[in-house]
């Protein structure tokens, strides 16, 4: 992604240098190439709205590629690129506070979505890139950015609106919150849901993003069938795309609220092989696969793929929660007993099982204690 990120950031910024001669080398734009004092006012005009297409595209993709880099820990390079996105996105928001009139109606959704994509991620980046930004005249304001990007997700003309919808999307299933009433954040978001998958039905993204909110619910039935939408519209996409296997440890998870642990144990038991050591995602589906072994009985297979467990510095990111929690269960008396409750909480599903489903797995629980 980084790449190709920084390569449309380079080609944009080649063609803004010395603009328009750099563009009009270009054959594509041959019909313009008369002098600018012969040229017709519908031609000034098509010029003047491409170079703002293209600072446009310079200050969406500078961005992401300072995102990208900000998850490779390059955290200077990350906050100089993000804080060039934020200049071009302020710079031309300013223009069209000032003067509407000379911007597209697709323009004026996309530099919203810049500058809302900017103060909404600005608020999320780790505190010292936040300091930074802040000393250069650079504030960030979630709520202001929220608000530019549902206005953008709202748009039917925006080519940028699914993507406002997924800023969307994060904002409000994926980012950690303390403290937070989620069903007030299923109020907010759900209608954004609802929208973004009527208007584009197919979309990976979107089911999973309305899977999240079905688990919010306890409806783990119809979180699992919009997961498994997902996975079908990605391998009957023309690229041939396989299935994230986020998607399917979140299928499993479904599994796991609503006890179906032979069905999710077939497909845990697949991926544990499949997987290679360093896998970002190894060691939950360890835990997963233990969790289901433990609920069929299978408690001395459950502590062997336990103790197979990569060690923590061979994990990645957020995965290396599993290794110290592997050694606990390795340890206790207990064992893995009570890994499923733990998994389950740990993933925070616990909390929304629906009564009947929350009543069963109790009662297997203390079967199993006992």
């Amino acid at each position: 992604c980084y790449t190709h990120f920084r390569s449309t950031a380079d080609l944009a910024e080649h063609y803004l240098k010395d603009y328009p001669s750099n563009v009009l080398k270009n054959p594509l734009f041959s019909p313009f190439s008369s002098s600018s004092s012969s040229s017709t006012t519908a031609e000034q005009a098509m010029m003047g709205a491409l170079k703002i297409e293209l600072q446009l595209v310079l200050a969406d993709s500078t961005f992401f590629t300072g995102a990208c880099l900000g998850r490779l820990s390059k955290i200077v390079k990350a906050g100089w690129n993000i804080k060039q996105a934020g200049s071009i996105s302020s710079s031309l928001n300013k223009q069209l506070v000032a003067d509407p009139a000379s911007f597209l109606p697709q323009q004026q959704m996309a530099i919203k979505f810049g500058t809302g994509v900017f103060l909404w991620a600005l608020s999320w980046l780790p505190p010292i890139i936040v300091k930074v930004l802040e000393v250069i005249g650079f504030q960030a304001d979630r709520v202001k950015g929220v608000a530019m990007l549902k206005e953008c997700s709202a748009s039917e003309i925006s080519i940028r609106a699914p993507f406002a919808s997924m800023m969307l999307c994060v904002n409000f299933f994926i980012l950690p919150r303390a403290l937070y009433n989620v069903n007030e954040l299923l109020a907010e978001a759900e209608p954004i849901m609802e929208r973004a998958l009527t208007r584009w039905p197919k979309s990976p993204m979107f089911h999973w993003m309305v899977s999240f909110s079905l688990r919010k619910r306890g409806d783990a039935e119809g979180a699992l069938r919009h997961i498994q939408e997902a996975i079908v519209a990605l391998k009957n996409d023309s690229t041939g795309m396989s299935a994230p296997v986020m998607l399917e440890l979140d299928s499993c998870s479904c599994m796991l609220m609503e006890q179906k642990w032979a069905e999710a144990k077939t497909l845990l038991e697949q991926m544990v092989m499949v997987q290679g050591k360093g896998t970002s995602v190894n060691g939950l589906t360890r835990m997963l696969y233990a969790a289901c072994l433990q609920q069929l009985g299978e408690k001395e297979k459950a502590m062997k793929v336990l103790s197979e467990m990569p060690p923590e510095k061979e994990l990645m990111g957020p995965d290396r929660v599993f290794a110290p929690m592997a050694e606990r269960c390795l340890k206790r008396a207990s064992g893995v007993t009570l890994l499923s409750f733990e998994i389950l909480y740990l993933r925070r599903d616990i909390a929304h099982l629906n009564p009947t489903s929350a009543e069963n797995f109790a009662r297997g629980l203390e079967a199993g204690w006992n």
